[in-house]
């Protein structure tokens, strides 16, 4: 959110020398959706690199289905010869950390800046006018979703965790506080790092992306195990469930992708996209490194309650 449009293309024109890709986590994927793709895609045809736009969604229920928009603009982008696709996950609720909700301008300099900027009551002040803004030039997930769809994970600190796995707004409300000041009071005492998982897309739009020839499956997830030093806190589901929810959920019960499409969308299709060339395919010479399922009997058992 600190680059200007110009110095990406920069960049990507020096990736795409050798041989690399543009991978964007685009601008916006609320109401600026449309403009941020449209963004990818021009860096694309400046510099001459492949784009991939990361786990494309629309975030915020007045902004789903531009994805209708989004996907016309990368169907013309390919006919106009710009290498573009993007990646999924079969998930309603995406996740990142918790401070993210923040103006960019709060965020800048670091994380001693960031908190020193938080401990400013006039600060505060004014950040929780702008999350009352609906029309603010970045994405603003607080307008976009409520503090009820903002649900927190991942703290560190033993007396904070009573409140894993909640709503700011549930927290905010026990507390007897207002939701803003509780984000604020938490991301203070947890030194930034605690996470949230935040519940803002339309299961029809996931279809439409997912379904779509030029996906592929990606779980946006971080390597986890339910023991060690990740097992202590819950996460996104996507962690554990994403590849067999894809088949079960997407291929056998919705039966909107057949199941040789959605394997190559979990296998050649992105070792293709990022250069791996003895992945992908059951072939000589190739890694074998294959998985065996049933199809009647694979599933994601991940939940957001038991991720």
């Amino acid at each position: 959110c600190f680059a200007k449009t110009d110095e990406l293309i920069s960049l990507a024109r020096t990736a795409s020398a050798f041989g690399g890709m543009y991978a964007s986590h685009i601008r916006g994927e609320g109401r600026t959706v449309v403009e941020a793709v449209s963004e990818a895609i021009t860096i694309g045809r400046e510099s001459g690199c492949r784009v991939q736009i990361s786990h494309h969604k629309a975030c915020g229920e007045r902004n789903w289905g531009l994805v209708d928009k989004t996907l016309a603009l990368i169907e013309q982008a390919r006919k106009d010869g710009v290498d573009v696709a993007f990646d999924v996950y079969p998930y309603t609720a995406s996740s990142t950390a918790l401070d993210t909700i923040l103006p960019p301008w709060v965020r800048d300099g670091g994380k001693e800046e960031e908190l020193e900027r938080l401990r400013d009551p006039s600060v505060r002040e004014a950040v929780k006018k702008e999350f009352r803004d609906h029309d603010t030039p970045y994405e603003n997930t607080v307008a976009e979703d409520g503090w009820a769809n903002i649900v927190m994970a991942g703290f560190r600190n033993e007396r904070n965790k009573r409140f894993e796995n909640r709503s700011v707004q549930s927290v905010a409300e026990e507390l007897g506080k207002d939701p803003a000041e509780t984000a604020f009071d938490l991301l203070l005492d947890e030194e930034l790092k605690v996470g949230a998982v935040f519940h803002e897309i339309s299961e029809d739009d996931v279809k439409k992306v997912i379904s779509h020839p030029l996906s592929m499956v990606g779980s946006d997830g971080e390597s986890e195990a339910p023991y060690g030093p990740t097992g202590s806190s819950p996460t996104h589901p996507r962690s554990y469930g994403t590849f067999p929810r894809a088949i079960r959920r997407y291929c056998i019960e919705n039966e909107l992708v057949p199941l040789e499409q959605m394997i190559r969308k979990m296998t050649s299709w992105p070792a293709e996209r990022i250069g791996l060339r003895d992945r992908g395919a059951i072939a000589r010479g190739m890694a074998a490194d294959m998985v065996v399922f049933d199809p009647d009997r694979i599933r994601d058992l991940a939940t957001y309650e038991d991720s």
